[in-house]
């Protein structure tokens, strides 16, 4: 009898190995999924910031210019989830009209020509939006200045993207 109850409890003690297992092995696909899905998102607002960048210039008058905005109609719809915004030590200076009448409150951030920084920050009406900003120098005629311009997307929109199975 003791021979069954010793495998009894061995029977018992692998399944709730197995179990556990499992349950950790879930848990790391999870994680691993959040973290792809975070990585994608930072990936396409990369591709809209570098866009926003190629368009980037100091007009004839000095003051910024932007080319052509980045092509998504996100931008040009109010409150989609997708924003940009451009600003110096002067305030902003451009922005999408996804926007609407908001700004984005970036950080106090030192930034520098060519690094990219990503923020959580806050959006408009409250939502949390994940931002990549970067540094930027532009020479005009009045000399070098400073911009920091920032593509941001909707938190929400990440999430849902992460538990949509």
């Amino acid at each position: 009898m003791s021979g069954r109850s010793l495998q009894l409890r061995l029977l018992v003690a692998g399944l709730a190995a197995m179990l556990a297992a499992l349950a950790a092995a879930a848990l790391a696909l999870t994680i691993l999924f959040e973290r792809h899905v975070e990585r994608r998102a930072v990936a396409e607002a990369g591709g809209h910031l570098r866009s926003l960048i190629a368009g980037a210039a100091i007009g004839a008058d000095g003051a910024f210019a932007l080319a052509a905005p980045p092509a998504d109609p996100l931008f040009g719809q109010a409150y989609s989830g997708l924003y940009w915004q451009v600003q110096s030590d002067a305030g902003v200076l451009a922005r999408s009209r996804s926007l609407w009448d908001s700004e984005l409150p970036l950080p106090a951030d030192e930034m520098i020509d060519g690094a990219v920084h990503v923020h959580t920050i806050a959006g408009p009406r409250k939502a949390e939006v994940l931002a990549v900003e970067r540094g930027l120098f532009l020479t005009g005629a009045d000399g070098t200045r400073g911009f920091r311009l920032v593509v941001a997307l909707d938190r929400k929109e990440i999430t849902e993207a992460a538990e949509a199975k």
